[in-house]
């Protein structure tokens, strides 16, 4: 349903459609293969900024739990950011060079902070997570859900 039909729909129900619909898409954007990434952006940005942007007009919208995490970075199909918990292997070896890495992370963090920024904010998944993502195998790429590691290796940008 597009922002237009939700015009009629109470309060309530706009801003539980949107945040469901919100849940849904960014998850999707985890599983973003090496030939979609393209079109993951243009999708993000055509789609959910363009749905944020116009309920904006009618109500504050907020994105919560959302991280620059995605199965390109990771290197292998995480099946939607499935990790060792749900019986998948994992990667054990980065395939990328932390430059490489870096660039995907930032265009992510592009992508979608030009997204929530059409609404009146946005939380990161999670400021620091328990797992060693470094020295624990089948943890490759995980890193990227936690936000203070972002910022230290210069994946997220800072509004300053």
């Amino acid at each position: 349903m597009t922002a237009a039909e939700r015009r009629g729909w109470n309060m309530k129900e706009k801003m539980e459609s949107l945040i469901r619909e919100t849940v849904k898409n960014a998850f999707e954007l985890y599983d973003i293969p090496d030939h979609a990434a393209d079109s993951a952006a243009v999708w993000v940005m055509t789609g959910i900024a363009k749905e944020i942007e116009e309920m904006q007009q009618y109500f504050p919208v907020i994105c919560g739990e959302w991280c620059l995490f995605n199965s390109l970075a990771c290197g292998w199909d995480t099946k939607g950011g499935q990790t060792v918990l749900n019986g998948l292997e994992g990667a054990s070896v980065e395939k990328y060079t932390p430059e490489q890495k870096k660039e995907i992370y930032q265009a992510v963090a592009k992508m979608q902070k030009e997204a929530w920024d059409k609404g009146s904010g946005y939380f990161y998944w999670s400021y620091k997570l328990l797992t060693d993502t470094v020295n624990t195998d089948g943890w490759v790429g995980w890193d990227s859900w936690d936000l203070g590691r972002c910022v230290d290796f210069g994946w997220f940008p800072l509004d300053k």
